[in-house]
């Protein structure tokens, strides 16, 4: 089923509204074909696209945008997909652009259908559903409430600021019921005052909950069948916990995908192994396993070289067609003219029967350049003589890519996008040891921002999140591209500093920081003026591991903060200094 072009899934109901229609219209023609988004079209071609998510930005923004046109406020140029695009190459559009809609077109750019979240998830199958976490595990636990006295103004607001589709009311952390973008369509339609109206007032209630150990196609069952793009997950006591959405199961499914690929390409190798014994006598069950391998490419030679099996995967992959290719000599092939494809000389020297030899090569593929997997193998037959090789072709760009973001997420602040305290404990022992290894200087030094909650209590955590991003830019410009800035905490950073020299140098750095740091932060309007303190120590010199110079460090950090207190400026110490 992921394997599947989005043709098959597709809705090719096409509901559009011309470019000068009053939004009001574009909203009834919404609501009376129960979609979330209209289309604008001019010669059959995408001219934009209106959404829900469109309505509550200018319902916010301008309470009589209804009687404007559709073409002064669609979301344009539209992002669009080709039917014969696969659809796990569709989960990773949608949730890369925080979209819930493709506008499919055809070789002419003629818009022939929609693919929304909610197509994929009804066709999707219970098999790809089964197995997967439950939805407790999977939900996103960052979730907006908000007290039925507010009104639909600030929910709106909120949802717009959050990019969120839903926002939970609740008493006492229970959920009294949900307004979600279509609920402020109907509001926008019947001509309320956003301003005045409660979200108790037009909120759905009740609110559809599920327990936290519900796994997830029962979930998804449970929205397909009750016609929702969302679920609320409670505990035992019913304390709402959770919100499962459409792109929650969007993104499992795509995770899930790039497992399956991995097993796939187990499974193929041992099929491979098992069949490749008897490759000379070509069966019709062979024949039958290798044309099966629709995403590996897979290449036979006999003991000279010569090609003698060329599967349709292979073709695609490289360019060429088996009959153009069988017989020929496998040495020279080549993907470009300066590059061979099977290195067979490096290869049979290093190894003349090799069992498994690995390399990888760039191919660019429909105007993309694709990273691809290869992988070469001797063979043998019933009485154990070499008698070929067997080259598999992979394309794992999707997989690098994921494993190269799964990388980054795992090692990297998420707000401010330094490296986080994981990747500080990693590198700070590596460098210890190199440190002691080359007799080479190393600093470590501890950054605290004074009085940062006065900033998260008067102005909102929301300033003190672009503060932190700020005070992280100004500061990761002053460190060398040796050095190492780290988030370990809310708003305390450390830093490594290899070959540093003298502790002098490790002070200037420190003021330079100061430094920086001096003029104030506008952030939302309001001027913000920031002080930190600053813990310095050196290997060798105040200790010789990474536990004692951390605790040095924190030491001075603290000395530091004493001065800071003093005198309500940004102050230094280094090892064990004396304020």
């Amino acid at each position: 089923m992921l394997r599947k072009r989005i043709s098959e899934l597709m809705n090719v109901r096409i509901i559009e509204v011309p470019i000068n229609s009053k939004v009001l219209v574009a909203i009834e023609m919404m609501r009376d074909n129960k979609t979330s988004c209209i289309l604008v079209l001019k010669d059959k071609k995408p001219l934009g696209i209106f959404t829900e998510r469109n309505i509550v930005q200018n319902a916010i923004a301008n309470r009589d945008f209804i009687h404007l046109t559709v073409g002064e406020l669609m979301r344009h140029p539209v992002l669009t997909a080709k039917s014969d695009m696969y659809v796990f190459e569709a989960f990773h559009v949608l949730l890369a652009n925080n979209i819930r809609h493709l506008v499919i077109v055809d070789e002419h750019q003629h818009v022939i259908g929609t693919l929304s979240q909610s197509d994929i998830i009804e066709q999707i199958g219970n098999q790809y559903l089964f197995g997967m976490e439950k939805i407790s595990q999977m939900a996103s636990s960052v979730i907006l409430t908000m007290q039925k006295e507010r009104s639909v103004l600030e929910a709106l607001t909120a949802m717009d600021e959050y990019s969120l589709s839903a926002i939970l009311v609740t008493e006492k952390e229970t959920p009294l019921g949900i307004l979600t973008e279509r609920d402020a369509a109907a509001i926008v339609i019947g001509g309320g005052d956003i301003e005045q109206i409660k979200v108790s007032e037009v909120m759905s209630s009740p609110v559809k909950t599920l327990d936290s150990e519900v796994p997830v196609y029962e979930a998804a069952r449970v929205m397909k069948k009750n016609n929702m793009r969302r679920v609320g997950i409670v505990d035992k006591s019913g304390k709402i916990i959770g919100l499962l959405s459409q792109s929650d199961i969007i993104k499992g499914l795509e995770m899930k995908y790039i497992e399956l690929l991995n097993d796939n390409l187990k499974a193929k190798e041992l099929e491979l192994k098992e069949a490749s014994k008897d490759l000379h006598e070509k069966t019709v069950y062979l024949d039958g396993i290798l044309h099966s391998a629709l995403d590996m490419g897979i290449i036979a030679v006999d003991i000279n070289f010569n090609v003698v099996y060329f599967n349709p995967a292979a073709e695609e992959l490289l360019g060429q067609k088996a009959q153009e290719v069988i017989g020929s000599d496998a040495r020279k092939f080549r993907i470009k003219e300066e590059k061979e494809l099977f290195r067979f000389d490096r290869i049979l020297k290093e190894d003349p029967k090799p069992s498994s030899y690995v390399f990888s090569f760039e191919r660019e593929l429909q105007g993309e350049i694709r990273l691809i997997e290869s992988r070469v193998c001797g063979i043998w037959d019933q009485n154990k003589t070499h008698v070929g090789y067997v080259l598999t072709l992979l394309d794992i760009t999707e997989r690098k890519k994921a494993e190269d973001t799964i990388r980054y997420m795992a090692y990297h602040d998420n707000l401010t996008g330094l490296a986080n305290r994981s990747f500080f404990d990693e590198l700070i022992d590596r460098e210890i040891i190199r440190a002691g290894r080359n007799r080479s200087s190393l600093a470590i030094m501890i950054i605290d921002l004074d009085r940062f909650k006065n900033v998260n209590d008067t102005l909102g955590h929301h300033v003190g999140d672009l503060l932190l991003k700020a005070v992280s830019d100004r500061m990761f410009r002053v460190f060398r591209r040796s050095d190492v800035l780290a988030r370990v905490g809310g708003d305390e950073f450390y830093a490594i500093l290899p070959d540093i020299g003298e502790r002098e140098n490790t002070v200037m750095i420190a003021e330079k920081i100061i430094h920086v740091l001096e003029s104030p932060f506008k952030l939302e309007g309001t001027d913000i003026m920031i002080t930190v303190s600053i813990g310095i120590s050196l290997f060798q010199v105040d200790g010789l591991d990474a536990k004692t110079l951390m605790r040095v460090a924190d030491h001075a950090m603290y000395k530091a903060k004493e001065l800071n207190r003093e005198n309500f400026r940004s102050n230094v110490c280094s090892g064990y200094c004396i304020p």
